[in-house]
């Protein structure tokens, strides 16, 4: 199997199409999370399998197809997905993924298999910091992380200006907000889809608002 690369500018065979990275699997109606990296601004057409079991290499195979989706990568070469099929996975089995251009017809080698979970979704770590301008981290200000349903979680920074949120659900989009008193941001609020662990949602306070806290 050829390795992914930035940009997917190499050539070869298919022009060595990059491959999806499947993230998490659950099983039930089978929910695949994962990212695709490939040229920028242009369609792609992923196809996703099940197997029983998984090739010696660790990627593929491809043995029962479970569905496709369309997906358009960003300037960056970049594209998210998360999709539920009808088929169900058993706990156990493997799923693996193929991404054809849509332009150029190239159709990439099967990904590396993931292993499908059970329907609990897997838990990730989430944290960042909140600083001044100048980079200083401002203690006791109050983050809130919001899920689609409502539910809020609240996490306090350090003396440092860090927070951290524990067993986050993975592949969910989360509010996060900061408010802190007498304090003010530019950007108060962020829109996150965690797919993975994530360290790096933070905050910027105001230089005026900070020197009137002190």
């Amino acid at each position: 199997v050829t390795s992914n690369d930035v940009g997917d500018v190499d050539t070869g065979a298919n022009d060595l199409q990059n491959f999806p990275f499947i993230d998490i699997v659950a099983s039930g109606s089978t929910r695949v999370i994962g990212r695709f990296f490939s040229t920028p601004n242009r369609t792609f057409r992923l196809e996703f399998f099940n197997n029983p079991t998984v090739d010696t290499s660790g990627y593929g195979e491809g043995q029962i197809y479970i569905g496709a989706i369309n997906v358009i990568t960003d300037a960056n070469g970049r594209a998210d997905f998360d999709n539920t099929f009808t088929y169900n996975s058993p706990i156990g089995s493997y799923v693996t993924s193929t991404a054809t251009d849509l332009t150029t017809l190239n159709t990439s080698e099967f990904s590396f298999a993931v292993r499908v979970q059970g329907t609990t979704a897997a838990t990730v770590s989430v944290s960042g910091r909140v600083t001044t301008a100048q980079g200083r981290g401002i203690r006791s200000v109050v983050v809130t992380m919001t899920d689609s349903n409502g539910n809020t979680r609240i996490a306090r920074t350090t003396s440092f200006g860090y927070y951290r949120f524990e067993e986050v659900a993975a592949g969910e989009t989360y509010i996060f907000m900061v408010t802190g008193k007498r304090l003010s941001f530019g950007q108060n609020t962020q829109v996150h889809s965690i797919m993975e662990d994530t360290n790096n949602i933070n905050f910027v306070a105001s230089e005026q608002s900070v020197f009137s806290v002190n």
